[in-house]
């Protein structure tokens, strides 16, 4: 029974960790990127999502010239991810994306067209365990 909630009170912690580590995310931890960008991608993103904007949120973002790697939170699944492209001036399309909360391998961003120089930036500097690549 001991055993039972020392246990239970590890999981508390580790969930509240995670929970307080998501908030802080969500106010801009994550974020390096100027604010048109931000909001430039996090629209072109929320399109893709549809009309249930509810179920998710975008957590964190890195911008490189004409490339963006974001990554959001849904439901029960944490950080997924997604590689987009400037169209013109803030405009923004999706080029390629992760699956469920698989990481997206730096390869595979290469691969859809990034430089590999952009890709490596886009890919670093993201608090350990919660880096999309």
């Amino acid at each position: 029974m001991r055993k039972s909630l020392i246990a239970l009170a590890a999981l508390a912690a580790c969930a509240a960790a995670m929970t307080a580590t998501v908030i802080a995310a969500d106010a801009g931890k994550w974020m390096s990127a100027s604010k048109a960008d931000i909001a430039g991608v996090s629209a072109a993103q929320k399109q893709l999502w549809g009309a249930n904007l509810n179920r998710a949120m975008i957590i964190g973002m890195h911008v490189d010239g004409d490339y963006a790697l974001d990554v959001w939170n849904q439901s029960h699944i944490c950080c997924p991810s997604a590689v987009f492209k400037r169209i013109e001036g803030e405009r923004w399309t999706r080029i390629t994306k992760s699956g469920g909360d698989s990481p997206l391998p730096e390869s595979d961003i290469v691969h859809s067209g990034v430089p590999a120089s952009i890709a490596h930036q886009l890919c670093s500097g993201w608090p350990k365990g919660y880096g999309p690549c």
